[in-house]
């Protein structure tokens, strides 16, 4: 079995919607199967919100928050929660899974910002400072490039080093994305996006970005949502177009699975079209594999892009 560390899962959301008292048990009976029918081991778990005002985000927040919180408390004999680099080192040697808590969206912080510290707490250890909207702390990928990160961003990501929560810059606009690469002490990642130069989507990087992103000791996870990857008809194929790219251009050192995955959300289709052809839930992340294979990578690269690159940046950034 080759371990999966996939860095962006935002199935608590969908748990907190439908699930939101635990009675149906809807985490373990309906994902926790596909996560280990697909040899995840370790995954950012993230707290993703989208109500129409930013308190209707924050009571999101919150209610996603319950959610993990009670299923880690209940299934601590299947469930692990990651906030130390030695956690990181103990569940590779059993046969739990690992969450590391994350945030997706930070416009919530509005409405009380000391809740970063609560949470923090709490065992969360990463964070994305918007999703793509204009917040008070940064500019998502919907915004134009003559907005970046604020004087607020700018502590907030100063207050998330010090409490050893990664900073990611996947759903940043560029001037958010070079801001913060100026600013920022620790590396950072792109938990979710893939290469610009292959499909021009604005949530995908650019080489200048990929190159900072590199030089700063950070690592892109590639995402499978279909949109970032082909005009149509998208499939694993082209998946593995964009890895290949980026792997050429920075090293398989800084590449890992960001899959984000959202069957469980949509169902196998989209507005009418399909989801990507392979690559559509958690159970489908083994069969990057061979194919990864047949594109010449060696075991050691493969591991390292499966499992290996995330893992390691985690146990350096989580202490």
């Amino acid at each position: 079995m080759m371990k999966i560390f996939d860095a962006h899962l935002d199935t608590f959301a969908h748990v907190a919607e439908v699930d939101p008292e635990g009675s149906r048990s809807v985490f373990m009976q309906q994902h926790y199967p596909n996560l280990l029918a697909g040899d995840t081991k370790v995954g950012v778990f993230v707290i993703y919100t989208e109500g129409d005002t930013v308190m209707a985000k924050y009571e999101q927040a919150i209610a996603i928050m319950e959610a993990m919180s009670r299923e880690v408390q209940l299934h601590k004999d299947k469930l692990q929660l990651i906030t130390t680099a030695q956690d990181l080192h103990d569940i590779e040697k059993n046969d739990k899974l690992g969450l590391i808590l994350g945030i997706e969206g930070m416009q919530f912080l509005e409405i009380n910002y000391d809740i970063l510290f609560l949470m923090a707490q709490m065992g969360v250890r990463h964070g994305g400072l918007t999703w793509n909207e204009q917040n008070a702390f940064a500019a998502g990928a919907g915004i134009e490039n003559d907005r970046g990160l604020t004087a607020a961003g700018k502590q907030l990501v100063a207050d998330m080093e010090s409490l050893h929560m990664i900073v990611d810059l996947a759903h940043a606009n560029e001037q958010t994305f070079y801001d913060v690469a100026d600013t920022a002490t620790k590396p950072f990642i792109v938990s979710h996006s893939a290469a610009w130069s292959v499909y021009n989507h604005p949530r995908n990087l650019k080489d200048e970005q990929l190159r900072i992103l590199a030089e700063a000791g950070g690592i892109i996870g590639l995402n499978a949502w279909r949109t970032f990857l082909a005009d149509t008809n998208q499939s694993i194929d082209d998946f593995m177009r964009h890895l290949v790219y980026i792997a050429d251009k920075i090293g398989v050192e800084h590449i890992g699975f960001g899959f984000d995955f959202c069957d469980y959300l949509y169902g196998d289709m989209v507005n009418g079209k399909p989801l990507t052809k392979d690559l559509k839930s958690s159970k489908d992340a083994p069969n990057v594999i061979p194919l990864l294979e047949a594109h010449g990578f060696s075991k050691t690269e493969i591991e390292k892009i499966c499992y290996q690159n995330f893992a390691d940046f985690f146990k350096a950034q989580l202490g």
